[in-house]
């Protein structure tokens, strides 16, 4: 080999080495870069004289396209679930444990405590204002999770909005990129950069919502959505999404229909989002919590009736002197059916009959109708008011209104005529975002219907009505929250079922926690899938930094070692021209 072969081929292999150090420096220098994947000179190589040697070369960034895509699936389900885990264990703190003091189903454990107290203890005045206090605090409970169902399928909502910005914002940075990589690789510059910055782009797209996509042979990505819709389309064309949110979302708001759904090119792509923190956000505000509201608005309905059917059995002493129905927008002319009778009475202050009639329901076709067999009684009169409900007076200020459901029912839910006008009613609302203790007994708890008017055939006035050790109502309250005798519709997940209003009420709260730890254990399954990846990733395409330390120590012994070759090599020709000389 000539001396000029041997300087040949050491000075290549010096500019390779020092070119290989600045390499492997940069990777040190970004070893903690989000997204940089290692670098690796590619030398060039040529023959001359038999001799294999480098002729330049390039950087090229070390990557996986099969772990890549592995990533990118897992991380659409790991967002999805952890979506769902942060936002059902959020409202299953809001909602509390079945064992927990404050949680709904505790409240009304205490209030049925309290009914049982008053049974034993009719005249106890304190009990009765604890049963009303523990009354508003079951509806408040009631209110504060129609609220936070409501809340979160808001805050699900405004995820779905920040989400899509983030895809658009993305498809639109991938469009650009691809341009900048196209652009670098044909002028014969590093495009490593741009493809790092890519694949982060994705990475944030594949976190919103599933996609499918391929790198063509420009090195351009090309991205579809699940229905293989084009989001980043030929000549780096970018399509995006449109989502338009709304706040706050209350029960009446579903979608499809009030609430908005994503649309893209004008056509609505919500079924698009198969995976990602939007399928999460999606499955929140549109199943569900749906589903928690349909069992919460059926829980509350039957606890309304249940109880209310139970009260209108009562009456209280001391009685009111005027009665005020909530069942409100009734006419005269709405027709009724009614069988049975009912005892319609006036008492004074210590329950004694001043007037009574047992009035026949059969009789009445009207609402109307139903009016005047209360105005049938003496010392009574009704009429409707100015809201449609039934105002039951006694003419003399010092007596009230008692009344017995005997055998009467009326109206097509078969209630007694107290319960059809809403007279002695303990809870109104029209769902659960409105339940309310009835005004009259937050301004008074001593009116709690927990008496009970005679059924006596043989009472005469001037008898004694309404005995304060009656406990009769009071059992027939406790009775309708813990007989399982009402019939719970299918609502949310829940089938159809006969129950107790306490056992369905745990239930609610119980699920509501296994739902919160399934998502929790599903985000933690794919979590681990999602950081595996990542870590598989990144392993083969990360900076190792000691790696890459004792990978600049051999460069610096080869750069020494070519050095020495020149060095080497330069005292042969000083040699030779000395010897020629």
């Amino acid at each position: 080999m000539s001396l000029n072969i041997a300087l040949g081929i050491a000075t290549a292999g010096l500019r390779t080495s020092s070119t290989e150090v600045g390499i492997v420096s940069q990777n040190i220098t970004n070893a903690d870069t989000e997204g940089y994947t290692k670098r690796r000179y590619e030398t060039d190589l040529f023959t001359s004289a038999d001799v294999l040697l480098p002729s330049g070369g390039r950087s090229v960034s070390i990557r996986n396209s099969f772990l890549e895509r592995s990533l990118i699936d897992d991380s659409s389900l790991a967002f999805k679930d952890l979506v769902m885990a942060d936002s059902l264990t959020g409202y299953q703190a809001r909602l509390g444990s079945t064992g927990g003091g404050s949680s709904m189903s505790a409240i009304l454990n205490d209030f049925n405590n309290g009914l049982i107290q008053l049974s034993s203890n009719p005249d106890d005045i304190n009990i009765k204002y604890s049963i009303i206090e523990n009354a508003e605090q079951l509806t408040a409970s009631i209110r504060a999770a129609n609220n936070s169902i409501q809340d979160l399928r808001t805050q699900a909502d405004k995820g779905i909005a920040k989400s899509i910005d983030s895809v658009n914002e993305s498809l639109a940075a991938i469009a650009d990129l691809n341009a900048k990589i196209v652009r670098a690789e044909g002028s014969g510059n590093d495009a490593s950069n741009f493809e790092d910055q890519r694949f982060i782009e994705l990475q944030k797209l594949s976190q919103s919502m599933d996609i499918n996509y391929f790198v063509n042979s420009n090195n351009e990505v090309r991205i579809y959505s699940p229905s293989g819709v084009s989001l980043v389309g030929a000549g780096n064309s970018v399509y995006t999404y449109n989502f338009t949110p709304t706040s706050p979302i209350t029960s009446d708001l579903a979608y499809p229909g009030t609430l908005s759904g994503i649309s893209l090119n004008g056509v609505d792509a919500t079924s698009d989002f198969r995976s990602g923190s939007i399928n999460g956000y999606l499955e929140l505000r549109d199943v569900v919590y749906v589903e928690e509201q349909e069992k919460l608005n059926e829980f509350s309905a039957q606890l309304e009736e249940q109880l209310n059917a139970a009260s209108n059995q009562g009456t209280a002493i001391p009685v009111r002197n005027s009665l005020i129905g909530d069942e409100e927008g009734l006419t005269l002319a709405d027709p009724v059916t009614a069988t049975g009778f009912a005892r319609i009475a006036t008492v004074d202050a210590n329950g004694i009959a001043q007037s009574f009639v047992d009035v026949d329901l059969s009789t009445a076709a009207t609402v109307g109708d139903l009016v005047a067999l209360f105005n049938s009684v003496p010392g009574v009169t009704a009429a409707l008011n100015a809201d449609g409900a039934l105002v039951v007076t006694a003419t003399n200020p010092a007596e009230g209104i008692a009344m017995n459901a005997l055998d009467g029912q009326v109206g097509p839910n078969n209630r007694n005529l107290s319960h059809f006008f809403g007279l002695n009613n303990i809870i109104t609302q029209t769902d659960a975002r409105n339940v309310r203790v009835s005004d009259y007994l937050t301004a008074n708890p001593l009116y709690l219907p927990s008496n009970y008017l005679s059924n006596d055939p043989a009472l005469a006035v001037g008898d004694q009505a309404i005995s304060v050790s009656n406990n009769t109502a009071v059992n027939l309250m406790s009775d309708s929250l813990t007989g399982n005798t009402t019939n719970f519709a299918a609502a949310g997940n829940f089938a159809a079922q006969t129950n107790s209003l306490i056992s369905y009420a745990n239930s609610f709260i119980s699920n509501a926690a296994s739902r919160a730890s399934n998502a929790d254990i599903s985000a933690n399954i794919t979590d681990i899938a999602y950081q595996t990846s990542r870590t598989t990733l990144g392993n083969q395409t990360g900076v190792n930094v000691d790696e890459e330390t004792a990978r600049l120590l051999e460069l610096e012994n080869a750069y020494q070692s070519s050095a020495l070759i020149i060095q080497t090599v330069r005292d042969l020709f000083d040699t030779l021209i000395g010897a020629v000389n």
